[in-house]
């Protein structure tokens, strides 16, 4: 189920961009300050954005998230973020087309209702 969640205080209403920052916010409890830093240190380090895959993913693992890819055969589609929260209540993150969604107990935390992206890879972590 979908749950509205912005922990960015400042955001811009126009245009965030935080999408990574907020889910892994809302699977950690760490804040939202603590999670950037988190990123742009690893960015800095890589010479990347903060918020592309090569920065986050290292930082994902360093959190304690295990990385899930699917095998999608031809004419098969992909799971959703709400088909994967019915299977793993675990924190979990869901990568879809240039988008992070944050999943804990079930319910799919985010700024909007991304419920139906098809995922690319999942990361979970055992509580």
């Amino acid at each position: 189920m979908y749950k509205y969640f912005q922990p960015n205080v400042k955001r811009n209403k126009k245009r965030a961009g935080d999408c990574v920052v907020r889910a892994i916010v809302a699977t950690t409890g760490k804040s939202w300050i603590e999670v950037y830093d988190l990123l742009c240190a690893q960015g800095r380090e890589l010479q990347v954005m903060p918020d592309c895959p090569p920065a986050y993913r290292p930082v994902l693992k360093k959190l304690g998230f295990e990385e899930h890819s699917f095998k999608v055969e031809r004419g098969s589609t992909r799971p959703t973020a709400e088909t994967l929260t019915k299977e793993y209540k675990c924190p979990m993150l869901v990568e879809t087309a240039h988008h992070l969604i944050g999943c804990l107990n079930g319910d799919i935390l985010d700024s909007w209702d991304s419920s139906q992206k098809p995922a690319y890879k999942f990361y979970t972590k055992s509580e």
